[in-house]
This record gives structure tokens, C-alpha cells and sequence, in this order.
């Protein structure tokens, strides 16, 4: 298994992304992803992986998909609520933590988790995201001002 930076990962956390994947193909949770997700994942894919290796992810993860019964959306959400958009939500989480600039990608899949009001719990590897206050508030806001139940950042289990 291989990390946000395509190094191989050790034994425990792929133990534990096994243990998260088995939860949730056997529980009754749905999996919501972002296009933005996804694109990235073939990004780094198509950077940092061997034809054989990048056949065996494709496959992993349409199997995923697969055992989900329906259950993984991919989502590509409007970004209108009357209360916040979807670039002034981007705009105040680059402001809450300027290193979320070196990483746009996260910035922009945390901004759709923070308005998609169906989500609950965001998973993430990224300590940045997991551990800065600034940021956290601006989500905890964010979701106040759209009347949304709040979202849970949380490391994968």
C-alpha cells in the first residue's frame, strides 16, 4: 500500500486501511467521494505506478465499489447554499492555514466535505487537517452558518 507521496506504508497501517475497508463494506455506511478524490488518486497512479500495479488499484477499486452494494457515491455537488459559497469556504480555509496552499488539493476536497451537508465524517491521513484549530473552526463555522450538523474530521480507523 502506498501513501499520500507514494512510499510504501507500514505493516500496522495497512492493517488499519484493511480493518477501515472491511467496516465499511459490512456496515450499512454510505461512502462519499469527490471527483476531486478520485483524480488524484489516478494522478498519482498514473505518476508513481507500474501498468501491472495501476491494473491492481483500478481493480481494488471497482471491487470496493462493488462490495458497497451502492453504497460509494461519487458526488460532484452544486456549491450554493444562501448562506456560504463554495470559493469564500476555500478562501477561509487557505486563510485558516496558509500551508493548505502547498496541498490544493486538500483544501479543495475539505471545502466540499464542510458544505456537502449529507457528510459526517471526513477522513483524512493529513495531520495538517487533523490537528490545526484554525481549520477546524472555519468547518465548525462554516456548517453553523449552512444549519448543518457538524462534521467530524477524523484519521482513518
Amino acid at each position: 500500500m502506498l501513501d499520500k507521496k507514494s512510499h510504501i506504508v507500514s505493516k500496522d497501517e495497512t492493517k488499519a486501511f484493511s480493518r477501515f475497508r472491511y467496516n465499511l463494506e459490512h456496515n450499512n455506511n454510505g461512502v462519499k467521494t469527490s471527483l476531486v478524490v478520485l483524480g488524484e488518486l489516478f494522478t498519482k497512479v498514473l505518476e508513481e505506478c507500474s501498468p501491472d500495479d495501476s491494473q491492481d488499484i483500478a481493480f481494488e477499486l471497482l471491487s470496493f465499489s462493488q462490495n458497497l452494494n451502492g453504497r460509494l457515491k461519487c458526488c460532484a455537488e452544486k456549491f450554493r447554499h444562501e448562506n456560504q459559497e463554495f470559493y469564500s469556504t476555500l478562501e477561509n480555509l487557505l486563510g485558516a492555514e496558509d500551508r493548505l496552499r502547498d496541498n490544493p488539493t486538500d483544501a479543495l476536497i475539505l471545502s466540499i466535505a464542510t458544505l456537502d451537508a449529507e457528510s459526517d465524517v471526513f477522513y483524512t491521513t493529513d495531520t495538517l487537517i487533523l490537528f490545526n484549530k484554525r481549520i477546524r473552526a472555519v468547518v465548525d463555522k462554516t456548517r453553523s452558518d449552512c444549519g448543518f450538523k457538524p462534521l467530524k474530521i477524523s484519521p482513518a480507523p
